[in-house]
Order: structure tokens, then C-alpha cells, then sequence
């Protein structure tokens, strides 16, 4: 277990998050509780969820149940009280995948991580 303020956001994050995109992430938290898991570095930064992080710090949630793992397995998280096809089962879903569009890049970083990563194997053009 750790605390969610011990969790470093990514500087570099190449994803730029709205209000209203943090903001779907914080209702959906607050409506149907925590859905995904994020991804840490080995110090704690977050790789993938910054804006996740901030709404569930918004939301007032303060624990994170943290898996340890060096790649090779998938983590999955299982809503023990949601079932298939249920109302909560399909808000989890839209809400995540809305939250997603919701998000823009940052051409900037992008363009600064593309000296170090070759951004044509995530389809991004020059």
C-alpha cells in the first residue's frame, strides 16, 4: 500500500488534460469507484494515468493498493461488484473510454521524445 501523494506525475507527459477530461475521471470515481489501474516507474512516477491520479486525488481517495511487476504478466483489476452487462458494468466503460478522447497530445513533448523514441510504431507522423 502507499499513498496516492506519494505518487510522482510524469513531467514529460505527453498527454495534455482538460477540466472536463479530469473531471469525467473524478464523476465516474465518485458515481461507480475506482475502474483501472495506472502504471508506475520503479521511483513511483506515473508512466501511464496522470490524469487518473489527479481526479482520484480529487475525489478524496488516499490509498493505493500498488502490484509489483517487471513486464511479462497482465494485471487486471476485477470489480468484484459490478457484473456483465449491468448499468455500473457499462458506465465503467463509457466513462473510460470517453475520459480517453477526452485527452490531447502535447505536440511539444511529443516532438522532444521523438529525438529519443521512434513515434511512427505508435502511428504518429512527423
Amino acid at each position: 500500500m502507499a499513498s496516492i501523494g506519494d505518487l510522482k506525475p510524469d513531467k514529460r507527459n505527453a498527454r495534455r488534460h482538460t477540466p472536463r477530461n479530469v473531471g469525467i475521471i473524478e464523476h465516474s470515481i465518485q458515481t461507480n469507484g475506482f475502474g483501472r489501474s495506472v502504471l508506475l516507474a520503479a521511483d513511483g512516477t506515473v508512466i501511464a494515468g496522470n490524469a487518473t491520479i489527479d481526479a482520484a486525488a480529487s475525489a478524496g481517495l488516499g490509498d493505493v493498493l500498488i502490484v509489483e511487476s517487471d513486464g511479462p504478466k497482465v494485471i487486471a483489476v476485477k470489480r468484484t461488484d459490478d457484473a456483465p452487462g449491468s448499468p455500473e458494468f457499462h458506465a465503467l466503460a463509457v466513462a473510460d473510454n470517453r475520459a480517453a478522447e477526452l485527452a490531447e497530445w502535447n505536440p511539444l513533448v511529443l516532438e522532444e521524445l521523438s529525438g529519443e523514441i521512434d513515434l511512427s510504431a505508435f502511428f504518429f507522423d512527423e
